[in-house]
């Protein structure tokens, strides 16, 4: 089950890391078009995407690099698959309450930010199993 979510989680982060720094260097001024009056222009706008999507790609690398550390049976995986799951799950929960704040602000979004919230817990809870897990395997291997 944890590598199942590691490995969804990889595809996801890598994917969506890849796709920002697409629109960062392709669409740009779309994206300007399509978000509410901004105070920057195309250019810092594509930097901060490009910026925010070489993020994701960083957390999506991190998950195959636990992975292969999984692998491998290699000890600091674990702990470090275990810090992973709990940041992301930490991280998703709080997007899923800033989600309910935003729509009881803006009631007219209310429909589409509640079902970003609730895909933002699917996911927490999905990384707190995966961390679950991962404490149930490292405490049941032997010490070396």
């Amino acid at each position: 089950m944890a590598r199942t979510v590691l490995r969804a989680g990889a595809a996801l982060w890598l994917i969506a890391g890849a796709a920002g720094l697409g629109l960062a260097a392709l669409a740009a001024g779309w994206l300007l078009g399509v978000l509410p009056p901004l105070a920057i222009g195309a250019d810092a706008l594509a930097r901060a995407v490009g910026a925010f999507s070489f993020g994701l790609l960083v957390v999506g690398l991190a998950h195959v690099a636990v992975l292969g550390g999984l692998r491998a049976h290699a000890g600091w995986s674990y702990s470090a698959g275990i810090l992973l799951a709990a940041v992301l799950a930490a991280a998703l929960l709080s997007l899923a309450a800033a989600g309910v704040t935003s729509a009881v602000a803006r009631p007219e979004a209310a429909a589409a930010v509640i079902g970003s919230g609730a895909a933002a817990v699917a996911g927490a809870a999905a990384y707190a199993v995966a961390g679950a897990r991962l404490v149930t395997e490292l405490r049941s291997r032997p010490l070396s």
